[in-house]
């Protein structure tokens, strides 16, 4: 009978190409010396999975085979990217896996899931069964995606969450309303309901887009304040024009008429 001594040296589990586990002509116990011992009827009884922290064991072969090293089946390491990444609504995210590898040099399988989405998103993930896969972010909150990596039966998880939150959005002009006035009497123009959606303070630039022929009007304005005046000395119409900025970015214009009666 072929004796087959078992060298634990780390946590590890049997499986047999058959049956998962022993097989039924193999035997399995501990001998005077307290050796883990295998004795095998077959040579199909062996130990071809290893699995638990490290994977380093070897097989005595007690009948002067000398230590013999079996077949090592690390897991494959999922490699998914930064963990956290932070972006923009509408933002298209291609997700890639394709870096993932396995350490015997087994054939990957690669699929992306969806763990988790901001409620309301109708998105669903393109080219999920692929290393690359991407996804339209429709919806502001966390995301949470899973990478699975499996070679040769053994499964890796990775998971990435991707924090969809509004970044620095242009601010809102408003110029007021439009108006009718007379000349020589002041008008008073009022940027007062422009905002920036991140409440970031605002400057104020005023100009005249249009005025009536021969007018010597001015506009008299502070950058740091909503407010704008100016005194018309023609009949016709005043056009102003408002653009807010929030530090980084500016808003569109906005106007407002201003019609001088006589």
């Amino acid at each position: 009978m072929r004796h087959i001594t078992l060298l634990l040296l780390a946590t590890a589990c049997r499986i047999d190409p058959r049956e998962g586990d022993l097989a039924p002509e193999c035997h399995d116990g501990v001998d005077g010396d307290g050796d883990h011992v295998i004795d095998c009827a077959e040579t199909d009884c062996a130990w071809t999975r290893f699995c638990g922290g490290d994977t380093s064991a070897g097989v005595h072969q007690q009948d002067g085979g000398g230590v013999v090293n079996p077949p090592r089946d690390l897991p494959p390491v999922a490699v998914v990217g930064p963990d956290y990444l932070k972006a923009n609504p509408g933002d298209t995210l291609r997700l890639d896996g394709s870096a993932s590898y396995d350490p015997d040099g087994d054939a990957l399988s690669l699929r992306w899931t969806i763990m988790s989405a901001p409620s309301g998103t109708r998105e669903v993930l393109q080219n999920a069964d692929h290393a690359q896969a991407s996804i339209r972010l429709d919806r502001y909150g966390l995301w949470v995606f899973e990478l699975t990596v499996t070679a040769d039966n053994v499964i890796v998880h990775k998971r990435r969450t991707v924090d969809v939150a509004f970044g620095n959005q242009p601010p809102w002009a408003d110029a007021g309303p439009d108006q009718i006035a007379h000349p020589q009497a002041t008008v008073a123009l009022t940027g007062v309901s422009s905002h920036d959606p991140e409440s970031d303070p605002l400057t104020y630039t005023w100009r005249f887009v249009s005025l009536p022929s021969h007018t010597a009007s001015r506009l008299i304005t502070s950058t740091d304040q909503p407010n704008a005046t100016f005194v018309p000395d023609a009949v016709g119409d005043y056009v102003v024009e408002l653009v807010v900025r929030d530090g980084a970015l500016d808003s569109d214009p906005a106007r407002a008429t201003i019609t001088i009666e006589p």
